[in-house]
């Protein structure tokens, strides 16, 4: 994930790209494969959202909306809520790279 820019208003969800979400994950396109792979990195379960392929309407049965690799896998735009008062701070959290 490259440089994080946050303006200087309150924004009560911290935004992160989970990278490396394996094939049999995506390809299987359903909530609970995801919650079944994110279940190994329990800061990232207790996610607030994440990007989602359709309207909000659908609510729980709304689809991940991966972004694919070339090389294979993919990530996903998942989202925290941040606690009451607090904001993320730029580059304090990276899930892609090094």
């Amino acid at each position: 994930m490259g440089d994080v820019i946050i303006g200087d208003y309150a924004h009560p969800l911290l935004s992160a790209s989970v990278c490396e979400i394996p094939d049999r994950v995506i390809e299987a396109s359903t909530c609970a494969a995801l919650a079944d792979f994110l279940t190994s990195y329990p800061a990232v379960a207790k996610h607030e959202s994440y990007v989602i392929t359709r309207p909000l309407n659908l609510g729980s049965k709304a689809l991940p909306d991966y972004a694919r690799y070339n090389h294979g896998g993919g990530e996903l735009v998942v989202n925290w809520e941040m606690p009451q008062g607090q904001r993320p701070r730029p580059n304090a959290w990276s899930t892609c790279g090094p």
